[in-house]
């Protein structure tokens, strides 16, 4: 899903349902939300005060990179291992 607010010049994508699988191996985030926030300047943001509000932190990830690093164990996991035991915990460990 898309939001635009032309007023603020900002754009909001929401993620539902994501799922990755590459050779058998499957990685079920249905239970997550990823909101991304594209702003042509830094002006405020409806999405982040809310966000802000409901004590949600941001947290920056490409989705790309976090469905390899899910899928892919033997790849170094460094970068990734904080936010893929956030998303797993958060989802009952479903991946």
């Amino acid at each position: 899903m898309t939001f635009v607010d032309k007023e603020r010049t900002e754009r909001v994508t929401m993620d539902l349902d994501l799922h990755f699988s590459h050779n058998g191996t499957e990685c079920d985030y249905s239970g997550i939300v990823v909101a991304e926030l594209k702003q042509a300047r830094a002006n405020g943001s409806h999405l982040r005060a809310l966000m802000h509000k409901l004590h949600i932190r941001e947290c920056r990830v490409s989705k790309y990179c976090l469905g390899i690093a899910a899928l892919n164990p033997d790849i170094k996991q460094n970068n990734f291992k904080t936010k893929l035991n956030l998303l797993n915990k958060i989802n009952h460990g479903n991946c």
